[in-house]
């Protein structure tokens, strides 16, 4: 998920165990589990349906999710564990680049 383009608003919503009720996109299906941590909905009748579920279990999923998987400090240490082969002169490279396409 790290190079991918990512809503963060669901990841947001979960860390605040808000339970979420989203559309279909890309990669929501690899962040939260449908049914468990969040109801992915097609239509209208599955947002109705939806209504039903145990809105505390879900949030309280979503959370433990994301604090455990995608919170910065998680992000961060993957980041880092991917740039640990090549030390510090890579980290050095690497940030540059960084700067380069942000600029």
């Amino acid at each position: 998920l790290l190079d991918r383009a990512v809503d963060y608003n669901e990841i947001e919503a979960g860390a605040c165990a808000t339970p979420i009720i989203s559309d279909r996109w890309e990669v929501i299906d690899e962040i939260f589990e449908p049914g468990r941590e969040i109801i992915l909905a097609d239509g209208t009748d599955d947002v109705v349906a939806a209504l039903g579920a145990d809105a505390a279990a879900l949030g309280e999923n979503a959370r433990q999710t994301v604090l455990g998987r995608h919170s910065a400090a998680v992000l961060a240490g993957l980041r880092l564990a991917g740039l640990g082969s090549i030390g510090l002169l890579g980290l050095f490279v690497w940030r540059q680049q960084r700067r380069r396409r942000a600029a």
